[in-house]
């Protein structure tokens, strides 16, 4: 018994360290520019207007972390340039879930928010 308890212990902290995604906060104040982008067919891309960008960082600022389990070919692109340089791509559309690359690592968050932006921007073609 005292082996079951230690066992999901030991399960629940791993879970805990590398089972959600890391992702980073984000105010509009370091957001220098967001570029909206569909992937297929032909792609397309557009600069978006500070009421988007407003609109994306609150859907942002609601994920939660997610395993990195999931894995999918999107529709959709949310290319984040911050004022500091670094970028935050979101990926996602046609899915419950948002994958994201942050200083190189890839991770998955899940938003309703955010997942209705990609539809509509995957959609916009």
């Amino acid at each position: 018994m005292r082996r079951g308890i230690i066992g999901l212990v030991l399960l629940l902290a791993v879970a805990a360290l590398f089972g959600c995604a890391q992702r980073p906060a984000l105010s509009v104040d370091e957001v220098e520019s967001v570029t909206f982008m569909t992937l297929a067919p032909l792609g397309r891309e557009w600069v978006v207007t500070d009421r988007e960008v407003a609109r994306f960082v609150e859907a942002y600022g609601e994920a939660k972390g997610l395993s990195n389990e999931n894995g999918t070919t999107p529709p959709a692109c949310i290319e984040v340039e911050l004022k500091n340089g670094e970028t935050l791509t979101v990926w996602g559309g046609g899915q419950a879930f948002q994958t994201i690359n942050w200083r190189g690592k890839q991770s998955n968050i899940e938003s309703d928010k955010l997942g209705l932006l990609l539809e509509e921007i995957a959609q916009s073609r």
